[in-house]
């Protein structure tokens, strides 16, 4: 499994496919999340790991036995799982494995006396250009995406209170504590699972990270308004950007992905939205988009990327992206952003987003879109947060205030970049 995912699969659909009920391993819900954290464990260390075999060959077999037994897991959350799993992984062990695991774990407690890409397990490339693109940051970054992402919720706000939902999910025995800058997030105490809730059956909770619901705020959606998502995807911000709306207006949720747009449809049911449009595209440039140009007050361009600021979530994407893929998405990003751009009205808002954190994909894309584009007008992230009213010390742009930034070492979200225009 390990090694289909590092070969390029997606780690869900890894997971998905080994421990399906038909399996031979049929383990119970709480051994499948084990082996979840598990195989994600051995993703974020892959590079650690293979340094402290070397020059033994690092097979997908070892890289879980020291997951079981010797690498740190952030939180203590190796504690429940090597109760049960390390005495069995013992037992089968033979005389000279024992030896290698000491060795290694040896090895491993010295790691921090080895370059940086390898203690936080990263590729040099992506070390040497994030270092490039951002010099200020430390080692506190690169810490924290060793680290598993918090279960963030955002409240649906047309249906329920964020106290009323928080004192809901206490009474089924989930603790929460009100996210820092989003005013409808949560975040939970500890994973857990949520989907027989009935608070998340009626459509009053969704999962979605505090970063996504900021950027889905940027948007400035409101009552009877027509709005874009023009990479709706699943629909996270699809659900968000309708809340915001109070289920009035207009709301298009468009995406090239059929696939992903229909995990969509029973989202927008349990959530009561009736104004959504769900329109799967041909192409960025489908010629059924003539006919909203120039006619919406809000377009949404939350484009494909690589997805890098997700690598709390998604570890695999360390060793799947390369700096091609990189090149290749902001120039797929720019186009996108063009087209989207022709469906502004004058005055309307676009905001272009990236859940990256290399400027080759965000910055560069903005300023490009700036020197081709001069009849868009750009706006200040900050301006726009401080009509959210969000602190003005959250850290929430770059130093000049006008592009949006989350950091998952400063603010415990995903790794999110916006760029605000305003259609002269």
């Amino acid at each position: 499994m390990v090694q289909a995912i590092l070969d390029g699969q997606s780690a869900d659909q890894a997971l998905s496919e080994a421990t399906l009920a038909k399996s031979p391993m049929r383990l119970s819900s709480q051994d499948r999340a084990a082996l979840g954290d598990c195989v994600f464990q051995v993703l974020r260390h892959w590079r650690l790991t293979q340094a402290a075999v070397a020059p033994d060959a690092l097979t997908t077999q070892v890289a879980v036995d020291l997951q079981v037994l010797v690498t740190p897991w952030p939180d203590g959350q190796d504690k429940a799982f090597r109760a049960r799993w390390a005495p069995w992984v013992q037992a089968r062990l033979q005389p000279q494995d024992k030896e290698r695991m000491h060795l290694y774990a040896q090895r491993l407690k010295a790691s921090n006396a080895w370059p940086m890409a390898v203690q936080y397990s990263v590729p040099d490339w992506l070390m040497q250009q994030t270092q490039a693109d951002h010099p200020d940051l430390d080692q506190a970054f690169w810490s924290a995406l060793m680290d598993r992402a918090p279960v963030d919720l955002r409240v649906n706000i047309g249906q329920c209170k964020r106290t009323q939902a928080q004192q809901a999910l206490a009474d089924s025995g989930v603790q929460s504590q009100p996210t820092p800058y989003s005013s409808w997030g949560l975040r939970l105490t500890q994973p857990t699972g949520l989907t027989q809730l009935p608070l998340f059956q009626q459509g009053h909770i969704e999962i979605q990270d505090e970063a996504s619901q900021l950027l889905a705020a940027l948007v400035g959606a409101r009552r009877g308004q027509i709005v874009v998502d023009f990479c709706a995807g699943a629909g996270g911000k699809t659900l968000a950007l309708g809340a915001m709306m109070r289920g009035t207006g207009q709301l298009y949720a468009m995406d090239v992905s059929a696939a992903r747009l229909s995990a969509m449809r029973p989202r927008l049911e349990r959530a009561g939205l009736k104004q959504v449009s769900v329109l799967g595209l041909q192409s960025h440039h489908d010629p059924r988009l003539a006919r909203l140009k120039g006619k919406a007050d809000a377009v949404l361009v939350d484009a494909p990327c690589s997805g890098l600021g997700t690598l709390r979530r998604a570890p695999e994407l360390k060793w799947q992206v390369q700096p091609e893929d990189v090149t290749r998405h902001a120039q797929l990003q720019f186009d996108i952003l063009s087209s989207a751009a022709q469906l502004v009205k004058p005055g309307g808002r676009l905001v272009y987003a990236t859940c990256s954190f290399l400027r080759e994909e965000d910055e560069a894309v903005a300023l490009a879109f700036d020197q081709l584009h001069p009849a868009w007008e750009p706006v200040m992230a900050k301006d726009v947060l401080d009509e959210l009213k969000c602190d003005p010390q959250s850290g929430l742009t770059d130093a000049s205030g006008r592009w949006f930034r989350t950091w998952p070492h400063r603010h415990k979200t995903d790794a999110f970049f916006a760029s605000i225009w305003t259609a002269r």
